[in-house]
């Protein structure tokens, strides 16, 4: 493997660093959902949003329950995916070659998976809403949809890293084709 295709040391170094940040940040967030009910405070959070009559008239049956438990644990933990594919890009970059198609891969992927975890925050608002008041009567149920900037922030990093993630896998090819002639 030539030198330009692999990192220098000091940036191999801070590679292995933000991996171990990325998994040191993916189990704190696993250990604040089951230490500190993170699950509850999203619920929470969700239920004091609603108007007091709604919640007065809502009622949780075992499986509205666990389907509104589902839905906070999904916007908990969706994140997990994105440490993930940061973790990925990091060992890809730090074992090389930093110009492979397996290394833009993993920013492709990192791309995709931000994008999954905005439609997965975008969707679950109105889910949650929708699974806390299906069963009350009418009048009485919710379904809100809400689309902010930081979900469009989201959506565009990720559609940035997928791009990026084509221009480098045409530069890889070039690269590779110019490596035959020499």
């Amino acid at each position: 493997m030539s030198s330009e295709q692999i990192l220098p040391r000091n940036l191999k170094v801070l590679c292995r660093i933000m991996q171990a940040l990325a998994l040191f940040s993916a189990l704190a967030l696993i250990i604040y959902g089951f230490l500190d009910d993170g699950i509850g405070q999203i619920i929470d959070g969700f239920w004091n949003q609603m108007d007091s009559k709604v919640r007065d008239a809502t009622v949780y049956s075992g499986p509205k329950q666990a389907v509104v438990t589902l839905i906070a644990g999904l916007l908990l933990y969706s994140p997990l995916i994105i440490f993930f594919g940061i973790w990925r890009v990091f060992a890809r970059f730090a074992r090389g070659p930093i110009l492979s198609s397996e290394s833009v891969a993993t920013v492709r992927m990192l791309g995709w998976l931000i994008i999954t975890w905005a439609v997965i925050t975008i969707i679950a608002y109105p889910a949650m809403f929708f699974a806390m008041t299906y069963a009350n009567p009418d009048g009485m149920r919710v379904l809100s949809v809400a689309l902010g900037t930081v979900q469009l922030e989201k959506i565009l990093f990720g559609a940035l890293l997928v791009v990026l993630g084509h221009v480098l896998t045409r530069g890889v090819s070039v690269a590779e084709e110019n490596r035959q002639f020499v």
